[in-house]
């Protein structure tokens, strides 16, 4: 089955894509101070940053910098009161930030900037469902629906 597609249609700033980005350079002062894992989260992406290719023995990409900068961009614009997620480097070359909790699940493998894929599944459904999200304000529009769908009120 195809994932739908997810088209976000404002201009994202899409700085940090050149050659060499280094996400140990992130200003940690960026993110909003209310947020209790920010510094967690931001010392995982460092470390997806040094990994090479083939970190898991078996010809795994490590991650673009395009997707670490997506990753990034989305933690930098989460709400603080979000549940604190897990962040994996997929074989791909992407970066999966993930929510479990009871019942639910929640992933999102960020692509690019402009590219992710969401997968969740709650109480009642039989399948996990998919969605290709897409657009140049990809993240920020992410951002909103996961401050909706992490919160405990969202998933009633």
């Amino acid at each position: 089955m195809k994932a739908p597609t997810v088209t976000g249609e404002a201009d994202l700033k899409r700085s940090g894509e050149e050659e060499g980005f280094r996400v140990d350079t992130i200003d940690r002062a960026l993110l909003r101070p209310a947020i209790a894992w920010a510094d967690f989260a931001l010392k995982q992406l460092e470390q997806l940053e040094k990994l090479e290719p083939n970190w898991d023995g078996e010809g795994a990409d490590p991650p673009s910098s395009e997707s670490l900068l997506a990753a990034k961009q989305l933690l930098m614009s989460l709400d603080g009161s979000l549940p604190k997620p897990h962040i994996h480097p997929t074989r791909d070359g992407y970066v999966q930030i993930e929510w479990e909790e009871g019942e639910f699940y929640l992933e999102v493998e960020l692509r690019s900037t402009q590219e992710a894929v969401i997968v969740f599944q709650m109480r009642g459904m039989d399948t996990p469902q998919e969605l290709l999200w897409r657009g140049r304000r990809m993240v920020a529009e992410i951002a909103g629906w996961l401050a909706i769908w992490l919160r405990p009120a969202g998933r009633a």
